[in-house]
């Protein structure tokens, strides 16, 4: 069971990786900032002017010094498509993603793993039943040697919860 959980985690994580590549990025001027810059100081110069902190003359040259560096990005736009040799990258990508991840994930867990083996109750795995009852008189003699430490509150409130929830279910079973 535990194996499928795993391999809803690699689809879910192949599909992430597979909507961000496939996701179409719209061509954009890559000189779109710095357009927008110099229009935004051409609007800036003039409201200089109107508030008369830079006089006519001075805001006419800076007016003119702007449009020169506006229409020079303007002219250094690409005219081929900036995209035309990632293609064959992106291609590659989805392969990657689709084929090879998952095709590591299974042989790391078939190597790792232990797909056979069925699932051990904890009492099996440590050889010894775990009563959270029998924790609760450790922990206080923790809890009275040092008593700054707030884990041993913490925990014998945790275990005493859970204790008093597991024999209220009992009681509402009978």
């Amino acid at each position: 069971m535990l194996w499928l959980a795993f391999a809803m985690m690699t689809a879910a994580v192949s599909l992430a990786l597979l909507s961000s590549l496939s996701a179409r990025h719209k061509e954009r001027n890559p000189r779109a900032s710095d357009i927008a810059f110099y229009r935004s100081l051409l609007v800036e110069t003039d409201d200089d002017v109107r508030r008369g902190l830079v006089a006519a003359e001075d805001a006419a040259a800076s007016r003119a010094e702007i449009v020169r560096r506006l229409l020079a990005s303007v002219d250094t736009v690409p005219k081929d498509p900036p995209h035309a040799s990632a293609r064959p990258g992106r291609i590659c990508a989805v392969l990657a993603v689709v084929v090879v991840l998952p095709f590591i994930a299974l042989a790391l867990y078939l190597r790792v793993g232990a797909p056979h083996q069925l699932d051990m109750p904890a009492s099996r795995r440590t050889g010894a039943e775990f009563n959270p009852t029998d924790v609760i008189p450790k922990i206080g003699a923790h809890r009275a040697a040092d008593l700054n430490d707030g884990h041993g509150f913490q925990a014998i409130a945790v275990k005493q919860d859970a204790a008093k929830k597991k024999a209220s279910r009992g009681k509402c079973a009978v």
